[in-house]
């Protein structure tokens, strides 16, 4: 069943391919895969790139190149029947989508083809991703976060979607506006660092530094001015400005976390959210327990041992997670 499986998987990942567009359905199924599934269809996004770059050689000898590739997939058992030395490139691609199972793979997602109108990138690893765009704003992208933009940006405006989370430090620019677009409200600056979070008909923004204005999609005119400090909320409709109290709100960027008399079940929270870790505390009488103190990228075992020792608790560790309870 499981090789079944992945024969359809491979087979729907070579019509998508093959058929030189992604509709609305589709992007819906990619949104859907799991990690493994996506890590399989990346790989054949690569192959086919290739190979269609291969067609955009004018001089290159492609009866030679195809008999070599025949060649070679006889040698390697991968084919048992003859195939013709000229097939069209649909058919082409779809061959191809159906073996790149061999080819190795990376886990941060680039999508970039040739005719597509957006650059799709895609954090699936289990720690957060720093990327550079093309106007030298630098994005951290926290895991499961995808990020996209078009060929246009840069050029009269900056602008990218976002789904998930990701804290940015863009580049000044007077002249080009950066936009920061969710489902259903977006974020518009000049130069700034701020860190977002989006989902469906949701996005959270708190202000760094710098300047930035959140607004709803629709009419743009229901918006709010952020500054330092200041967090922006949109929900089903409503906008709303508030004071920032997380002020953790980056750790899962620089790793710094700082409490001051906060509850252990608030701290094991930001921890959990910085580290992507498991930690839970075992027994409900500990989660009011205060804790002073700052972490400053120290690793996840420090963090824990540092916290049980001023707490006088102890730590129960199964695998990747930990469980906090009393002596």
């Amino acid at each position: 069943m499981k090789t079944n499986s992945k024969h359809q998987n491979y087979s729907d990942y070579a019509k998508w391919l093959a058929d030189g567009n992604h509709h609305e359905a589709q992007s819906m199924e990619l949104k859907n895969l799991s990690r493994e599934q996506f890590k399989e269809f990346e790989t054949c996004t690569k192959t086919w790139e290739i190979i269609n770059h291969m067609q955009e050689i004018q001089s290159f000898d492609t009866d030679k190149a195809w008999n070599n590739l025949h060649q070679r997939l006889s040698d390697e058992n991968l084919i048992k029947a003859p195939i013709q030395t000229k097939l069209p490139m649909r058919t082409i691609w779809s061959v191809a989508a159906s073996i790149v199972v061999l080819i190795g793979i990376t886990s941060v997602w680039y999508f970039n083809k040739p005719t597509s109108s957006v650059t799709t990138i895609a954090n699936h690893t289990e720690v957060p991703q720093r990327i550079e765009l093309p106007d030298g704003s630098v994005v951290f992208l926290n895991v499961e976060t995808q990020l996209t933009y078009n060929p246009m940006f840069n050029q009269k405006q900056r602008e990218v979607t976002l789904l998930g989370e990701a804290f940015f430090e863009v580049t000044p620019n007077a002249q080009k506006p950066f936009v920061v677009a969710g489902t259903a409200s977006s974020v518009k600056v000049l130069g700034t660092s701020f860190n977002v979070t989006t989902r469906q008909q949701f996005m959270e923004v708190v202000v760094a530094t710098g300047k930035v204005e959140v607004y709803e999609n629709t009419t743009q005119q229901n918006k709010v001015i952020l500054l330092p400090g200041d967090k922006g909320t949109y929900r089903e409709g409503n906008l709303d400005k508030t004071s920032n109290e997380h002020h953790n709100f980056k750790s899962w960027v620089d790793h710094k976390l700082v409490f001051k008399a906060v509850t252990l079940d608030e701290a094991i929270r930001d921890i959990n959210h910085a580290y992507h870790s498991q930690i839970e505390i075992g027994d409900s009488s500990l989660n009011n327990l205060l804790i002073t103190t700052t972490f400053d990228d120290i690793s996840l075992d420090e963090i824990v041992a540092s916290i049980a020792l001023a707490l006088e608790i102890d730590i129960d560790k199964k695998g990747e997670s930990y469980r906090l309870v009393h002596r």
